[in-house]
């Protein structure tokens, strides 16, 4: 996706809340958007927020985030990327300012106190699910809008292989943090979908070690959904229709199939195989290989959300809710 509306938009400046390493990779990414991050703050007390400031050359520092935004005239924008501990509580004073705002997943840990920041928000929010905005992504939406309904395989081998984490944590942390990318791409992709079964399976402790699950769009397509947890696989989408298959293994590399060649057994190898044939391969944009992966094209989407354009690509904070809601929904028997 190109830097839509950048034109009007001169010298955009952008206030960043957060200095982890994924603000690296924000502030490269508004600065190739032609958006210029000229403030940065943290939590009080953060001992990175200096080096930050200097290694990326942003000039004004706030010792702490309620400071920077008692100066919300200074900014077109806000990034927020803060851990999901203190997240709702900067959202929820963003929200009033009524200013363009960029925010890390997975937001907060509780559905519910989720669900009290989507009446505040506006319609220039846009939640942190980079993958949307993949060249194949893009082009799995395009193979799923042309044509019939699909029969879809989403395998998410998250990395959970205990129930007890050492930083004394929920085990399934990674799963609303990690695997979110992927329900929300499922999301994306056939909008709305409901759950109509849901069987797990379960470390000998009882707790949950991964689940079966059906899915289905209105419009009928039906998503199976494997959590695989902790087994040496990789994420992958296979979307499934008569004559035709793509697939998104890992989401970064999309692989088109039509037909199939059939081989006959041969005394080197006296096994019949059957072997799809690949009509394409479609790899992320160039400069998803040089930057992390759909954080420019996201930038250039919040470039145009602060010149007063909709957001065409990137997830609501409804949308994120919903996917909460779904990842609760498939883990709901712990």
């Amino acid at each position: 996706m190109g830097p839509r509306g950048m034109a009007n938009l001169v010298n955009a400046r952008v206030a960043l809340i957060g200095v982890g390493d994924i603000s690296d990779w924000h502030v490269r990414a508004m600065r190739l958007a032609g958006v210029a991050v000229t403030a940065v703050s943290s939590r009080a007390g953060s001992a990175r927020l200096k080096a930050f400031s200097e290694r990326h050359q942003i000039p004004q520092v706030y010792p702490n985030w309620r400071a920077m935004l008692h100066d919300a005239d200074s900014w077109d924008g806000f990034v927020i990327a803060t851990h999901v501990d203190g997240t709702p509580e900067i959202l929820r004073e963003a929200l009033q300012l009524r200013k363009p705002i960029l925010v890390e997943k997975p937001i907060a840990h509780d559905v519910n106190q989720l669900a009290t920041l989507v009446p505040l928000a506006h319609a220039r929010v846009l939640v942190g699910y980079n993958r949307r905005y993949y060249r194949t992504t893009q082009r799995a939406k395009a193979f799923v809008t042309g044509g019939d309904p699909v029969l879809a395989l989403l395998t998410i081998p998250e990395s959970i292989t205990s129930p007890v984490r050492p930083d004394g944590r929920s085990y399934l942390f990674p799963f609303f943090e990690n695997s979110s990318h992927a329900l929300d791409l499922v999301r994306f992709l056939f909008g709305s979908v409901e759950p109509k079964a849901v069987q797990p399976v379960r470390f000998r402790s009882g707790e949950l070690a991964g689940f079966a699950a059906i899915l289905e769009s209105r419009r009928g397509d039906v998503i199976q959904v494997l959590g695989n947890w902790g087994t040496p696989s990789n994420f992958a989408l296979s979307l499934n229709r008569p004559g035709d298959q793509f697939e998104l293994r890992p989401f970064e590399l999309g692989t088109v199939y039509k037909g199939m060649d059939v081989i006959p057994p041969s005394e080197e190898f006296p096994i019949r195989r059957y072997v799809p044939r690949v009509a394409e391969r479609i790899m992320l944009d160039d400069i998803d290989m040089r930057e992390k992966p759909g954080f420019v094209a996201q930038a250039n989407e919040f470039a145009a959300l602060m010149n007063g354009e909709e957001p065409q690509i990137g997830a609501t904070l409804a949308e994120a809710l919903e996917v909460m809601r779904l990842c609760r929904q498939l883990v709901a028997s712990t």
